[in-house]
């Protein structure tokens, strides 16, 4: 349907002007009549003859046809040729038409550098998508890997003058960017992707757990669960794992509906069944499910597969620690249990770093009795742990009194200047955790 708007747009603009050439005038409101009577294969007969006399508008349409394959056999190569003949007459829609065709490889090798250059073309003109992607162009293009350094950048003042003018229009694409643009007031961004979810945005997947996350966390609206809820079981719907997970997430710890463990079973289940491989990030709560019997009865070997199956998740690092140090589910390891402590510390789990502190200060795990690393472990568990947690902070304090009352002064400041040096080496995972 899109495609027949856009070319009773092209019709409407020859027809709005003075067209000295009646034969195309004519040839063209014929193949619009056929369009109307969904008679694809006469409409493109006639759009053909007006496009063979050289018209641009025309030329364009013929070209649509052959990208479509309505009327005619879908052919990029044929669409091109017709698309470069409008284009090369500073037809708008059809230099934005090229611009689709090299920056998808559409019949031809992806070219972005030509892709920019008909968009930008198409922009030039006044087209607002072509204006669209080249705001897009300039704000993921180096992320995408879009060579972009032969064009100026635009300033976030032109693209969002760009999003919302489309926006405004109801470009649902131009809404969802829009949304992108206004990263720094997360009200706007809310409103402008509720927006372009309600326009039916081809990001609606990754857009309805966008929403679900921003309405979790209280970002530019009121924390609401249950719209929380609601939004990510449609991204879980449409087969995305990490909204999966999150319905996992919501039924076990009773989050905008009841707490339920068998459901949150199905949800991680559904999460891992939604990748070749299982989905890593749901490989953490499918072992605390085990781990605790939640749900379904309590196996710490498989809670320690799960754990196994996991990727840079500081709770599965530690809870494997605490399996192969009193051999739980697995043999006990020793060496496997203070690999595992160090691991789920080096990503700013505090319980970690206290597990290390006890046992470098007890010489445990088969390790050397030593209160510099003890105390180092014990200073950076302080810096991880949050200090409006006031029972875990006063904990903290008091071990790290009684540690220091067996160290020299010497000694104290060795450990402060190697727990300083961690922190700055490891400060990413602090503050992304």
């Amino acid at each position: 349907m899109k495609k027949y708007l856009i070319i009773a747009i092209a019709i409407g603009s020859l027809l709005n002007i003075s067209c000295e050439n009646m034969s195309i005038r004519k040839e063209c409101m014929l193949g619009l009549s056929c369009v109307n009577k969904k008679d694809y294969t006469r409409a493109a007969y006639w759009f053909h003859k007006a496009a063979k006399q050289g018209d641009s508008v025309a030329e364009f349409i013929i070209g649509d046809d052959y990208f479509y394959g309505h009327g005619l056999s879908k052919n990029y190569i044929k669409a091109r040729f017709w698309f470069k003949k409008s284009a090369t007459q500073n037809y708008a829609l059809a230099q934005y038409r090229l611009g689709e065709l090299y920056d998808n490889g559409m019949g031809i090798p992806k070219n972005y550098a030509k892709a920019m250059y008909w968009y930008n073309k198409a922009a030039a003109k006044g087209l607002f998508s072509g204006q669209i992607r080249m705001a897009y162009f300039q704000m993921y293009g180096h992320a995408n890997g879009y060579n972009v350094t032969h064009y100026p950048n635009l300033s976030y003042t032109l693209r969002r003058k760009f999003y919302l003018k489309a926006a405004e229009l109801g470009d649902a694409w131009a809404e969802s960017g829009l949304s992108d643009n206004y990263q720094m007031n997360r009200i706007r961004e809310a409103f402008w992707l509720r927006k372009s979810l309600k326009e039916g945005a081809f990001i609606s997947v990754t857009g309805d757990y966008i929403l679900s996350r921003d309405y979790y966390l209280g970002q530019g609206m009121l924390k609401n669960y249950v719209k929380a809820v609601y939004w990510d079981r449609l991204a879980a719907m449409n087969g995305m794992p990490v909204a999966s997970c999150q319905m996992g997430k919501f039924y076990y710890y009773g989050q905008g509906v009841v707490k339920n463990y068998n459901k949150a079973l199905y949800w991680y289940k559904k999460a891992n069944s939604q990748m070749r491989n299982g989905y890593y990030a749901c490989s953490t709560a499918m072992g605390l499910l085990y781990e605790y019997g939640d749900g379904v009865p309590q196996n710490y070997s498989k809670a320690v597969e799960w754990y196994l199956r996991a990727f840079a998740s500081p709770t599965a690092e530690y809870n494997l620690g605490v399996h192969y140090m009193q051999g739980t589910g697995v043999p006990m390891n020793y060496s496997k249990a203070m690999y595992y402590f160090n691991a789920a510390a080096e990503f700013g789990l505090p319980d970690a770093a206290i597990e290390l502190g006890r046992v470098y200060r007890h010489g445990w795990l088969g390790v050397a009795r030593n209160n510099i690393v003890a105390l180092k472990w014990e200073i950076l568990a302080k810096a991880m742990i949050n200090a409006s947690n006031k029972m875990e902070y006063h904990t903290l304090n008091k071990m790290i009194i009684s540690t220091e009352r067996k160290m020299t002064i010497s000694q104290t400041s060795t450990a402060q200047t190697e727990a300083t040096a961690w922190y700055a080496m490891n400060s990413y995972w602090l503050t992304h955790k």
